[in-house]
């Protein structure tokens, strides 16, 4: 499930709320500290792992074979 990040205008408190995308739609979350409405969504980079050879370049390097 994904989570969404928010920071609170009036009192600066960061929140999160871990809900489907499909009960996000036409929510409107409230600061679990001071009860406003008065929010913004705060956006971040993924996490994206990456997995198996080819992602790094230590995987391409050509091997020097010993005669």
């Amino acid at each position: 499930m994904p989570t969404y990040d928010y920071k609170c205008k009036d009192c600066k408190t960061t929140f999160s709320i871990s809900a489907s995308f499909t009960s996000m739609l036409g929510c409107k979350p409230t600061c679990p500290c001071c009860k406003s409405e008065n929010i913004g969504r705060m956006y971040s980079t993924p996490n994206v792992i990456f997995k198996g050879k080819g992602f790094y370049s230590t995987d391409n390097e050509k091997k020097e074979t010993e005669s």
